[in-house]
């Protein structure tokens, strides 16, 4: 009996240990299979998103640092001075603080740039385009702007001193304690900007004529009556020579004569108009 007991009980360790050893079998053999999964893992890394972030430093949607023109190295306080960036990109480029005096910038597009504080004497920037820049606290003493579009820029405290800004744009800049001594502003458009003392620009001849934005909105006889008193302020800055014209006159003109070609327009759409 005792050897009938030893019997099963070496059975049941044998049978038991199948069932182990057939367990450890399968763990490892599902443990191995899924490792590979793993090591699949290194894939995440191919993802662009994180490779090619630094290509936003090239979209014109935000203050941008840290790229390189003609190979100079742009950003804050940057030492550019007699750089040649004729015709260069640098819109909303952060040139805060910057040195970029006698600097060749002719041409080139500064859009909405932040200059504030930068260093710009001397500089050529006849013909570029500063549009919406911020020029608070700049530099630009004898700098060359002649054609330039600084319009709705802020030039808040800025040194304009000597500057050549003939047939320039600064419509809507902001002027306010901004040094102009002998700067050259001739025929310069300052529509709508800001004075030095903090006051808009005055107009003269024609500066009272009240221009709707829309003259569809007038009747008949109300467009007329507007282009009789635009025909009768050009016809008093006519008789002006134009050695004598101010520049705000001047710019006035234009703007008389765009709104009477305006009004011309719309006399003749009416009159295309069917008779109902």
């Amino acid at each position: 009996m005792n050897q009938l007991k030893k019997l099963r009980y070496a059975s049941a360790v044998v049978f038991v240990s199948l069932l182990f050893t057939a367990g450890c079998t399968k763990t490892v053999y599902v443990t191995s299979t899924d490792a590979p999964t793993t090591t699949d893992a290194p894939t995440t890394t191919d993802a662009p998103a994180v490779t090619y972030a630094t290509t936003t430093t090239d979209a014109p949607t935000g203050i941008r640092s840290g790229f390189t023109v003609n190979g100079y190295l742009i950003g804050p306080a940057a030492d550019l001075s007699g750089a040649d960036l004729y015709t260069a990109s640098l819109t909303y480029a952060d040139l805060s603080g910057a040195d970029l005096s006698g600097a060749n910038l002719a041409g080139a597009n500064l859009s909405g740039a932040d200059l504030s504080g930068a260093d710009l004497s001397g500089a050529n920037l006849s013909g570029a385009s500063m549009r919406y820049a911020d020029l608070s606290g700049a530099n630009l003493a004898a700098a060359w702007l002649s054609e330039a579009d600084l319009s709705y820029a802020n030039l808040t405290g800025a040194n304009l001193t000597g500057v050549n800004m003939q047939f320039g744009d600064m419509t809507y800049a902001n002027l306010t304690d901004a040094n102009m001594t002998d700067a050259d502003l001739h025929r310069v458009l300052m529509q709508g900007a800001t004075n030095p003392d903090g006051k808009k620009i005055p107009l003269t001849i024609g500066s009272t004529i009240d221009l709707p934005e829309y003259l569809t909105a007038l009747t008949d006889k109300e467009l007329s009556a507007l282009q009789d008193e635009i025909v009768a302020a050009l016809t008093e800055l006519a008789i002006k020579t134009e050695f004598e014209t101010e520049d705000a006159e001047w710019y006035q003109e234009g703007r008389l004569e765009e709104a009477l070609a305006k009004i011309v327009t719309e006399q003749n759409r009416r009159d295309r108009k069917p008779k109902s």
